[in-house]
């Protein structure tokens, strides 16, 4: 059932070419857990819909705390949250645990990818810059999914969501390379500052 469901989530991103890669990898997990811990498929799905809402709740507070705190502070404060959070929940393992690994995932995740468009925007000529990240991100979410099935064939899907851990924190320490997202909100002084 399980490789029946990864063809079809890989499937469905290549027809709909939508980047639903972190969210699949959040619902495989929650799917994974189930078994193990003898929920049912609807506690299970709990993990992407707290996903998806602690996700759509840092996007909507996004800019509010860029303007308090800063591009380089928000990615580095998202990928450490993401990473913590996420790696304790796979680490403790059981049903809540997990839970609070895909809500910080979410929201760790949430104002990274905007923040660094915006970046890339100010770095290269604008459009080739947003086109460049843009296209690494469609990469990712499209190879993402797939690439930790396979490694989750190879070891178990625990360890192969580690690897999102691992990604996450580096996240938080490439932070610095988002400075100049800070341009666009007018930031200068003590929150653009931060970063350096």
């Amino acid at each position: 059932m399980v490789e029946r469901e990864r063809r079809a989530i890989a499937a469905r991103q290549v027809v709909e070419g939508e980047p639903r890669g972190e969210a699949d990898r959040g619902l495989a997990a929650s799917r994974a857990s189930a078994p193990r811990f003898a929920v049912g498929q609807g506690a299970a799905a709990t993990g992407y819909a707290v996903f998806s809402l602690t996700m759509a709740a840092g996007r909507l507070a996004g800019d509010w705390l860029r303007l308090r705190i800063g591009s380089v502070n928000l990615v580095r404060l998202g990928g450490a949250i993401a990473a913590a959070g996420l790696g304790a929940g796979l680490a403790v393992g059981g049903v809540a645990a997990t839970l609070l690994g895909f809500a910080c995932a979410g929201a760790g995740f949430s104002t990274i990818f905007p923040i660094t468009l915006s970046a890339a925007g100010h770095k290269v000529a604008s459009q080739t810059g947003v086109a460049a990240v843009t296209g690494i991100g469609y990469l990712a979410f499209l190879a993402g999914p797939p690439a930790i099935g396979l490694l989750a064939d190879a070891v178990t899907l625990r360890a192969a969501l580690g690897l999102t851990v691992i990604l996450s924190a580096i996240a938080a320490l490439l932070a610095g390379s988002v400075r100049e997202a800070d341009a666009e909100m007018g930031l200068t002084g003590v929150a653009a500052d931060h970063g350096h």
